[in-house]
């Protein structure tokens, strides 16, 4: 056993009606690099918080270093030698480097890290290899989540997955496809999207020198946006969180107004037209956030359709609710989106995050927008229901309407996008088609390089 650093046997964790980890079991050798792989509501969050001392496991043991293990606190975690990057922790996204540089200098036996590289550019995340690479040379051991398959491939010896609550299988990274793992993750297999080549029409929406100040304390002002989406086309854009996005989707939604210039929709000036008036036109957003922002959790998914589909969808009749139509168009999204729930009486706020996201994303896809706008199409989703909004982007674009994708998955937009721009600090980089990008490019456009900075990008 002196070749094993954390001995995980059987642990177990309930809560009122869902087991998040059923008999997980699983080790961690000195100097390994393990990944733990899962789809949203898999129980990878639950099973590392019972590593850290957060969450008391209800049964199973763990042994670390050949000596029992049961942390009472994150504080006996890391008395031990048990040190965690969160996903999600105080303040804001861009601080999550110095919560990672802070776990280093712990010198920690283990280092457990949640999605640690979802708010750096590519380059930065290959610094960041460097260090953990040198760590794992010096003994240490790094238990690594990440959705990235392709950097679990490069950095990872071994993984585990884990699906509903239970570790279903393991694998060996390297040996093992980017597909294979999805797959395994999944346990099914999916179609992959297909982009068809298409005609691109005229120019649909322009963005003319949009500034806008942030709502928020810690946002980011919008800073001489300007772009072109043409009918037909897919615009990727991609960056680092907190640069802008959230803005930027504000801006184009309605929800922020700007100048009626700054903003040209099908020839129409709109800058200073409200959300209402830009969906009515055709203009419809899905933005990040989607419990609070984009579907009021204690409404039923038939009332948080008839928010922003009555227009578009006919779901009035003399100034009252069709609710019959209503039903039957929540129907069509949780059939043509495969939301799981019991029906469309279900409070929104009951739907597992990747549940929402589909449902969120399928009520504007399906009222046929001339550009739909949406930030983080995939996030919490599996990978076969991030494979088919993928193809419902595409198909939306095959129909001929504009679609504008922000999205921190780098593979995501150049899997999908026509052309491709990073936005940094409110600003967008040059516009550039995406088959002509290689990943440093895209790096050097996150990081607010200019155009005669990265050489034009060529």
């Amino acid at each position: 056993m002196k070749d094993i650093l954390l001995d995980i046997n059987g642990l177990t964790k309930a809560y009122p009606g869902v087991v998040a980890n059923n008999n997980v079991s699983f080790q961690i050798r000195p100097g390994e690099v393990h990944a733990l792989l899962g789809e949203n509501g898999a129980g990878k969050s639950t099973l590392v918080k019972m590593i850290y001392g957060l969450v008391k496991p209800d049964s199973g043991s763990m042994t670390f270093q050949n000596q029992q293990f049961a942390p009472a606190s994150p504080n006996a975690a890391r008395g031990t030698g048990v040190a965690m990057v969160f996903q999600h922790f105080s303040l804001f996204d861009a601080l999550q480097r110095v919560e990672i540089i802070r776990c280093l200098l712990q010198n920690p036996k283990l280092l457990i890290m949640d999605e640690p590289t979802s708010v750096l550019t590519p380059q930065e995340v290959e610094v960041l290899f460097k260090t953990l690479r040198k760590l794992k040379s010096e003994g240490t051991s790094i238990l690594y989540i990440s959705h990235k398959l392709e950097e679990i491939r490069a950095l990872c010896d071994t993984a585990t997955i884990l699906r509903h609550g239970e570790k279903v299988d393991t694998c060996i990274p390297a040996t093992t496809t980017a597909r294979e793992m999805a797959e395994m993750m999944v346990g099914a297999s999916f179609a992959n999207p297909i982009k068809a080549n298409r005609e691109m029409g005229d120019t649909i929406l322009s963005l003319k020198n949009v500034s806008a100040s942030s709502a928020g304390a810690f946002g980011t002002s919008l800073q001489g946006i300007s772009l072109d989406l043409k009918e037909g086309e897919i615009l990727g854009i991609g960056g680092v969180a907190g640069n802008g996005q959230d803005e930027l989707l504000a801006a184009l939604s309605g929800e922020t107004t700007v100048a009626s210039e700054m903003i040209i929709f099908d020839g129409q000036a709109i800058g200073k037209q409200g959300p209402t008036a830009r969906r009515k036109i055709g203009l419809l957003s899905a933005p990040e956030e989607r419990l609070g922002h984009a579907a009021a959790p204690a409404m039923s998914l038939r009332e948080n359709t008839v928010i922003t589909a009555a227009e578009r969808k006919s779901l009035l009749k003399n100034g009252f609710i069709d609710w019959t139509a209503a039903d039957q168009y929540t129907q069509n999204i949780i059939a043509d989106f495969d939301v799981r729930t019991p029906g469309t009486h279900t409070p929104a706020g009951s739907l597992s995050g990747g549940n929402l996201q589909k449902f969120v994303v399928g009520r504007e896809v399906l009222q046929n927008p001339k550009v739909f706008v949406v930030n983080q199409p995939t996030w919490g989703v599996d990978a076969a229901a991030a494979a088919s909004i993928r193809q419902k982007l595409l198909d939306l674009a095959d129909n001929g309407a504009g679609v504008i994708v922000i999205s921190q998955d780098l593979d995501e937009l150049l899997e999908i996008s026509d052309r491709f721009c990073a936005i940094n600090e409110g600003r967008l980089s040059t516009i550039v088609p995406t088959s002509t990008l290689e990943m440093d490019q895209i790096g050097l456009m996150m990081g607010g390089a200019t155009a005669d900075q990265e050489g034009a990008y060529a």
